[in-house]
């Protein structure tokens, strides 16, 4: 019997349930457990499946286009580090910013699609409470980082004053991601992703702030590098080990969602 969010969210999470709710994990009835009671059959709290404001009661095609997103995420970062690896080259051994220019158009296009694809809906709790995290925010971002782009291509003086507009935009990009990802944890529920998430926007914003911004963009200009070698590749590797878990946040939040989607769709 289907059970409606209207239903779910009158119960309070530690009553007994005095109606049939099956369990989302492995779907075995819960009929008179206490909410703070686990699931016989599979191990999770019972007051997971009593909760309306889950993913797992959330319109398909919207976590569908969520896992969409996340995937388009994870093939651009490729183009992301090409970028990367060019601005260096760039400042290092000269080379065209309009080229270098159109390669970061390409990859913060694909990133904006993602992220409509992502915040195709505002995360709402379920019992009464908005909360909208930053949908509008992250996508303005995003505009405003392929604008800053464009204009750098027409301007043709990426290495300058356009490229450190562009790497702040997108730390904060990066930031507002990674806050939208830690509520989306919340409604899994995940405490392991949705901790990865929150720490990592604190370390994408430390470590962009004093390794890309103020190291790369403030002291590196015209080929010439005025801080200690030691420590510029000390910031390589700290930005390299960040976006490695950056790239497993995006992996396990893929993997996720697409459980919860194989799940939904084997009990349709």
């Amino acid at each position: 019997m289907e059970i409606s969010d209207e239903n779910r969210n009158s119960m309070p999470l530690t009553a007994k349930t005095d109606q049939d709710f099956p369990c989302i994990e492995c779907g075995y009835s819960l009929f008179g457990l206490d909410g703070d009671q686990l699931c016989p059959e599979c191990g999770i709290p019972v007051k997971n499946s009593l909760r309306a404001d889950l993913l797992y009661f959330s319109d398909i095609k919207w976590l569908i286009a969520i896992r969409w997103g996340l995937l388009v995420l994870l093939c651009n970062i490729p183009i992301q580090l090409l970028v990367y690896f060019s601005r260096y080259f760039q400042v290092t051994w000269g080379g065209s910013p309009v080229r270098l220019g159109f390669v970061q158009l390409i990859a913060v296009t694909v990133n904006l699609a993602a992220i409509l694809l992502i915040t195709r809906k505002e995360i709402v709790d379920g019992f009464g409470e908005d909360r909208p995290v930053n949908r509008w925010v992250l996508r303005l971002t995003g505009f405003f980082v392929l604008l800053a782009s464009f204009v750098a291509i027409l301007s043709g003086f990426l290495p300058s004053i356009s490229a450190l507009a562009i790497t702040v935009a997108n730390t904060v990009f990066l930031c507002g991601l990674l806050l939208y990802l830690n509520r989306l944890g919340t409604r899994m529920p995940s405490p392991t992703l949705e901790k990865l998430a929150w720490t990592l926007v604190w370390a994408v914003a430390l470590s962009h702030l004093i390794f890309r911004i103020v190291l790369q963009e403030l002291y590196m200009r015209s080929g010439e590098m005025h801080v200690s070698l030691g420590l510029f590749y000390l910031g390589e590797i700290i930005l390299a080990i960040v976006g490695l878990f950056y790239v497993i946040c995006l992996v396990s939040y893929y993997r996720a969602i697409g459980r919860i989607v194989r799940k939904r769709a084997g009990r349709a």
